[in-house]
C-alpha cells in the first residue's frame, strides 16, 4: 500500500480472522495469528500472501508470535491448560 491508501493488496482471503502480522527480519516471511482451523494458530507465509504454513497444532491458543533475530525461529504466547507461557518455535524453512 503506498502511503495516499491507494495500491492495496489483501494477502489473506478466508472468512476466518488473520491477524498481529510480523514481517522477518530479512523481509521474506510473515507470521501471524489465524483462526481458520477453529482457533488460534500461529501461521507463517511468504511476504506476497503466498505458502501459507501452519506452524502451531494446539488445541489451546496460540498468538502474539514474534520473530528471533536469526529469522529461523519464532517465540511465541501458547496457552496450556489455562496458563499462558512463552515457546520458542523453529521455522526454518
Amino acid at each position: 500500500m503506498r502511503a495516499d491508501g491507494t495500491d492495496v493488496r489483501r494477502l489473506t482471503d478466508n472468512p476466518f480472522q488473520d491477524s498481529r502480522p510480523r514481517f522477518s527480519p530479512d523481509g521474506q516471511r510473515i507470521a501471524f495469528t489465524s483462526h481458520r482451523d477453529g482457533n488460534a494458530e500461529i501461521y507463517v507465509m511468504l511476504a506476497d500472501g503466498s505458502a501459507p504454513q501452519r506452524i502451531t497444532n494446539s488445541p489451546d491458543r496460540d498468538d502474539y508470535a514474534a520473530w528471533h533475530p536469526d529469522g529461523q525461529r519464532l517465540v511465541i504466547v501458547g496457552e496450556r491448560e489455562g496458563m499462558q507461557d512463552l515457546y520458542l518455535i523453529d521455522v526454518s524453512p
